[in-house]
């Protein structure tokens, strides 16, 4: 395949088709919790599923996408500066997504366990708490 291994190609179309379809149902996710009309969930849940979608989003957008270059070639070729910020993007993107993941299961657990009060929780409260992941996601990479 002119200079191409199958691995490579491989790699390529199933980055491209991730990537690809990731953009796509972040995007879908995103405008549907906007709207609100989609979803028949709590307004918290609505608020966790947002920041998870946008950890996703910028995943694919700024670390998938730009290591597509370096499949071809197989090397970095956008110099070291940017491969140490894909490296740092996509750890602390990856740890925010699973921060977001633990914290809707126990958000949903609590709901089921104590539904009275969980009903408390204010959205502030929810906003403190994703403004905290994000940034303890991003110190734990330092």
């Amino acid at each position: 395949m002119n200079g191409v291994s199958l691995y490579t190609a491989f790699l390529i179309s199933y980055n491209s088709i991730s990537s690809l379809l990731g953009l796509l149902g972040n995007g879908i996710v995103l405008r549907a919790c906007f709207t609100r009309s989609a979803f028949r969930l709590d307004k918290i849940t609505i608020l966790l599923i947002q920041n998870l979608a946008v950890s996703d989003f910028l995943y694919m957008l700024l670390v998938i996408l730009p290591s597509f270059n370096s499949y071809i070639g197989n090397k970095w070729n956008m110099g070291s500066a940017s491969c140490y910020m894909v490296g740092f993007t996509g750890t602390w993107l990856a740890s925010a997504n699973l921060h977001f993941i633990l914290f809707v299961t126990a958000h949903r657990f609590l709901k089921c366990v104590r539904p009275w009060r969980m009903r408390q929780v204010k959205r502030h409260q929810i906003n403190t708490i994703s403004l905290i992941i994000w940034v303890f996601s991003s110190l734990k990479m330092v």
